[in-house]
């Protein structure tokens, strides 16, 4: 091969490098972006020139909000949510909604939704949804996807466990 990567082979090494859901996100960006500054912002300006993608970073950042990531070492990482963040709504408005019901729900959109991911280690609490793992760019996609889709209530509520099934 040449010295120089073709657009495709670089486009494919920032998403090894930034993760699905960023590069996913930047698609949204570009959208937002344009909405609220009435002018484009173009892929490689977002992805080369630090001052753009830090604008980038801080709306990524805020995109994965109320889901917090927890760093414990550069191969350990965890995306927790609190209960009082819990988006009751998926759940019909159920009081009682639980870190495991959350769990539940989360594994079957991810299993669904982004089967690609895999190391995800479940470790949720009553009070609170908890999952690990290596990958810092898994948790981002899986937080960034899941918020952007519970938007649409109804389809959310589609990854709810059948409760049917317990009787």
């Amino acid at each position: 091969g040449g010295k120089f990567m073709s657009i495709l082979q670089e486009y494919e090494e920032n998403r090894k490098i930034l993760g699905n859901g960023r590069i996913n996100a930047i698609e949204d960006y570009i959208e937002y972006y344009k909405e609220k500054n009435n002018r484009e912002i173009l892929y490689s300006d977002i992805v080369y020139k630090q001052q753009e993608y830090e604008l980038f970073d801080k709306w990524f950042q805020d995109k994965i909000k109320p889901f917090i990531i927890v760093k414990h070492s550069e191969e350990l990482y965890s995306l927790i949510l609190n209960e009082n963040n819990f988006n009751r709504k998926i759940f019909n408005n159920t009081l009682q909604v639980s870190g495991y019901d959350y769990e539940e729900l989360i594994k079957n959109y991810s299993s669904n939704k982004l089967s690609h991911l895999y190391n995800l280690d479940y470790d949720s609490e009553a009070g609170m949804f908890a999952v690990s793992s290596n990958s810092l760019l898994t948790l981002e996609e899986l937080a960034y996807s899941f918020n952007k889709d519970s938007k649409n209530i109804e389809y959310m509520k589609s990854f709810l466990p059948d409760k049917e099934l317990d009787l």
